[in-house]
């Protein structure tokens, strides 16, 4: 779309701050009213969220940490949306990692961009219970933080347990899994693929029992969630072979019902002709 790349160069032209806090609130507005839905182009409202140089714009900054959470919290579909990206985002910052950190300095800013921020704050927005005017009924069924729990898995398996850069990178995502918000009656199949992460080798690049066994807080973390989510996992199977055996025992009445009727409507036939060959018998 012609309009989005006018917004994303906009956004990302740092020569001209006025333009751009104005464009992050047009763009917004345009994001609520379902005008615009580009992930790419919502992609870099967070890039440049996280962006240590949006600092230098304070408009634009107060513009982004209103505008993205009021965009999240105001239907599933925008935290869904978010929550699609989690990977990608973050995986972005990561690469740029040594430049946000020098960032950080450089500018001297008071609360620096660290991996806790953009990974606690990756999780407030795609939290459905931070969703305004959602049921309990749809918090809890919600599978949202379980999509994140999946990307936040596979970025572990990229993360190499020796390289400094990296420990900054991988321990933030390990404690943060006991702060994934579901449920037993979220999505029973991203239950089980959330469940199996638990499980892949390739954690940390095959070194995850060393990176536990060197944070205790990292250990904690993980060992809590994967006991939660077999627990959950295990609600979830027990309600669906209810709900199996239910719809079974419902198929069966319904079957031994159809041939009682069936059986009933052959005897009223055979009622009927015996009753015919009866009076035609008596005219004779």
């Amino acid at each position: 779309m012609a309009v989005a790349k006018v917004f994303y160069r906009t956004l990302k032209d740092e020569s001209k701050p006025e333009a751009q806090s104005i464009v992050a609130v047009t763009l917004f507005k345009l994001f609520l009213c379902g005008v615009i839905n580009d992930d790419e182009l919502f992609e870099t409202t967070l890039l440049t969220y996280f962006n240590p140089k949006v600092n230098k714009n304070p408009a634009l900054k107060q513009c982004l940490a209103f505008c993205i959470p009021t965009y999240s919290f105001s239907h599933e579909n925008h935290q869904e949306l978010i929550a699609s990206i989690v990977y990608d985002t973050i995986e972005r910052l990561y690469k740029d990692w040594d430049d946000i950190v020098s960032l950080n300095h450089s500018l001297e800013i008071k609360q620096p961009v660290t991996a806790n921020f953009i990974i606690e704050s990756l999780l407030y927005w795609t939290d459905p219970y931070n969703r305004a005017l959602a049921s309990e009924e749809e918090m809890e069924s919600s599978s949202l933080h379980l999509d994140v729990g999946i990307q936040l898995m596979r970025l572990l398996k990229k993360y190499d347990y020796q390289n400094k850069t990296h420990k900054a990178q991988y321990k933030p995502i390990i404690r943060s899994l006991t702060k994934l918000t579901f449920t037993s009656k979220a999505n029973i199949e991203k239950l089980r693929k959330f469940r199996e992460c638990f499980d892949d080798d390739e954690l940390c690049q095959g070194d995850l029992d060393e990176v536990l066994n060197s944070d205790l807080i990292c250990k904690n973390s993980f060992l809590k969630c994967h006991t939660y989510i077999q627990e959950c996992l295990a609600e979830a199977e027990d309600r669906e072979r209810e709900r199996l055996e239910k719809e079974a025992e419902l198929v069966s009445q319904r079957s031994v019902k159809q041939e009682e009727t069936q059986e009933q409507n052959k005897e009223d036939q055979q009622e009927k002709e015996d009753k015919k060959e009866r009076i035609n018998e008596e005219h004779q």
